[in-house]
């Protein structure tokens, strides 16, 4: 939806949003509803998919997950870093492949 917070909605968030500028006016649920009709899934919604899941993968890679993924993994580390799994997955040589 153009910003760039991944957060789940929550009345502390959207104080901070506001307090930036953003989502004038518009409450946590008025945002999550939002996000519900644009199909996108929320923690509120489920947790610990670390993106798999039907929905995924995560928004910030084309999909409409926007869960945290899960601390440890390499779907973690590609969201928190930037890097998307086609990047990873482009550098790493697979079975019977010449590196």
């Amino acid at each position: 939806m153009g910003g760039t917070c991944c957060c789940t909605p929550t009345p502390e968030l959207m104080q901070a949003y506001q307090r930036d500028g953003f989502c004038a006016g518009m409450t946590a649920e008025e945002l999550i509803e939002m996000y519900h009709t644009r199909d996108i899934v929320l923690a509120i919604d489920h947790m610990w998919c670390n993106n798999l899941c039907q929905e995924g993968p995560h928004v910030t890679q084309g999909g409409r997950c926007m869960v945290p993924p899960t601390p440890g993994t390499r779907q973690f580390e590609g969201i928190v870093t930037g890097q998307g799994m086609v990047s990873l997955a482009q550098q790493t040589s697979g079975p019977g492949e010449e590196e």
